[in-house]
């Protein structure tokens, strides 16, 4: 979820679904408010209300970005298994300590001061004001996003359009087992060329992609590497890119009629640090699988960037490594998934590394 996008895309509305949407922001600001009032309103009926305001700012101010920093921190410089256990623990005692503890001492030496108990009901309280907020634009960002989709730069300029600078480099068909026919297509940026935003059509309208999953396609760089199953329809594109100062430039991407090319098989080699691809993969299309210290296995779906890694730049690229591979160990199995959009179940294959049990899976 990426809650910048949300003033674009609401203004990017037409003016009903802004008024509707604008309803529902306005709503949860007014439920905040209110929740904040009565809490004022019962601190000033005990002559505390400068107390409580100086508590409240404190709590909102510093102690919640200290107390997600001491949850968050720690788990995303930990890798693997380790990395959720990390955050488990700091959730269950650091975060507790820091914000029960902070409101307890701050309330202390307040004046008048803010007693223990009332303290503890004002770090409980504060967790539910904060929430309302955090959870109301975490449940509307999706639907607006979607909303929007099809009034996004609503005004490309026909004179912006360039041919397509990219080089595209032959179609290749793989033959992976549990999937299929599988086609992929690498198309590469000149030197100079830095890529604004790739937008991807779906029916007549083109949806800009940026802060929402295209499995269809992922970038390296300034590269464009494409992967669409047999049953998918190759993605077209359309690319903005820099070019004359205060010009809009854009071209679109049509595979148009693709000759079938030769099959091959899909060939993965397992290094003690990583993976060398036949090509790059959307790092939302796979997961890694690795051995636990007792000789089972857990699968890492590849959400938490590794040091370096962006999620602009999201391909496993064709030479893949793990930073922490001495503490992980090697990969174990690489696991695809292609999601259909006709409703039929996803399609999976297990890339296995040479020697592992075919029988044992996951539990």
């Amino acid at each position: 979820m990426d809650i910048t996008l949300l003033p674009r895309a609401i203004a990017a509305l037409p003016s009903g679904e802004q008024l509707r949407w604008g309803s529902v922001l306005f709503a949860i600001l007014l439920l905040t408010l209110f929740l904040l009032l009565r809490e004022r309103q019962y601190f000033k009926s005990r002559g505390k209300a400068g107390s409580w305001c100086s508590l409240r700012a404190f709590s909102f101010l510093i102690l919640l970005p200290l107390t997600v920093a001491a949850v968050l921190v720690p788990a995303g410089m930990t890798s693997g298994m380790e990395a959720l256990a990390v955050f488990y623990g700091t959730l269950l005692t650091a975060a507790p300590l820091l914000w029960f503890g902070g409101h307890l001492l701050i309330g202390r030496l307040l004046r008048p001061a803010i007693g223990s108990s009332e303290s503890l009901v004002l770090a409980i309280s504060g967790l539910l004001i904060a929430g309302v907020p955090a959870i109301g634009i975490g449940w509307i960002h999706d639907p607006i996003i979607q909303a929007s989709r099809g009034h996004w730069e609503p005004g490309i300029d026909p004179a912006g359009r360039r041919p397509f600078p990219l080089h595209a480099e032959a179609t290749r068909l793989f033959e992976i087992p549990g999937i299929g026919k599988v086609f992929s297509q690498s198309l590469l940026a000149p030197p100079g060329l830095h890529i604004e935003r790739i937008e991807h059509q779906q029916g007549e309208n083109f949806y800009d992609t940026r802060g929402v999953d295209h499995p269809l396609f992922c970038r390296e760089g300034e590269n464009i590497h494409l992967m669409w199953t047999a049953r998918e329809e190759a993605p077209r594109l359309r690319v903005h890119w820099s070019g004359e100062p205060g010009k809009h430039v854009h071209a679109q991407w049509d595979p148009g009629t693709m000759t079938q090319p030769v099959g091959e098989a899909f060939i993965v080699d397992f290094r003690e640090d990583g993976l060398d691809l036949p090509v790059p993969i959307a790092r939302s299309r796979a997961s890694l699988v690795f051995r636990t210290a007792d000789g089972g296995l857990y699968r890492n779906m590849l959400d938490r960037l590794q040091p370096g890694e962006t999620h602009e730049n999201d391909c496993l690229p064709k030479q893949y490594r793990r930073q922490d591979w001495q503490k992980e160990g090697p990969i174990q199995m690489l696991k695809l998934i292609f999601y259909l959009h006709d409703g039929r179940p996803p399609l999976q294959a297990e890339i296995r590394r040479p020697g592992m049990d075919t029988a044992e899976a996951l539990q």
